[in-house]
């Protein structure tokens, strides 16, 4: 692939509508890793798993959220 390519990220970056809550699974019964406030940025691995993407956060924690919850930027 192109430098071009191989630089771009995997996803933009995502902004968080209203609180959520951030899972250590992709299931909302999994452990919480972390709540995220309205406004703050999330930035998407790429791990996928039905509705629920694995994000990280402003500060580098990771955890899955529901990407119905998320709005792109």
């Amino acid at each position: 692939p192109g430098a071009a390519q191989a630089a771009a990220p995997i996803a933009a970056q995502r902004v968080i509508p209203a609180r959520l809550t951030a899972y250590q699974t992709p299931s909302s019964r999994g452990r919480v890793a972390y709540t995220l406030s309205q406004g703050q940025q999330v930035f998407p691995t790429g791990g996928r798993s039905g509705v629920w993407m694995e994000v990280d956060d402003e500060n580098g924690n990771r955890g899955w959220v529901n990407s119905t919850q998320v709005s792109g930027r």
